[in-house]
């Protein structure tokens, strides 16, 4: 009743015209690249997924195949600084990024605090009110 032997005619590397084939090149690249990140956690593992999805139609004659192809990458790491926060001689509020290569509170010629970027100066709000 049934084959006994199954052949896939053009081989998975003709399958779809080799794009199935081209996917999963696609996603091993995708792969090494978040390897060779160094913003990426070394030993967290990534996959790529193949799924093949074969539906016959009512005479069984003919099938749709879909293919998905998804990599599993390893999510990039997050960053952080220190920030300080403090009032300038008119009272308002500084938001600065503190250089790492420099002490709190160092001057630098100008007498102003060494190592920090001054955000943009920001009115805040407080209650609600302007």
């Amino acid at each position: 009743m049934y084959a006994k032997t199954i052949y896939l005619t053009d081989g998975l590397d003709g399958l779809m015209g080799g794009a199935v084939t081209e996917l999963v090149d696609d996603a091993i690249r995708l792969i090494a690249e978040n390897i060779a990140d160094p913003n990426t956690d070394a030993k967290k593992t990534r996959s790529v997924t193949i799924k093949l999805t074969f539906k016959p139609d009512k005479e069984r004659f003919g099938v749709s195949l879909d293919a998905d192809v998804k990599p599993a990458l390893a999510p990039r790491n997050g960053i952080s600084t220190l920030m300080t926060l403090r009032r300038d001689g008119g009272g308002a509020l500084i938001l600065s990024e503190q250089s790492r290569d420099v002490l709190p509170g160092q001057l630098d010629m100008e007498g102003n605090e060494a190592g920090q970027k001054i955000a943009p100066i920001v009115p805040l709000k407080s209650g609600g009110k302007n």
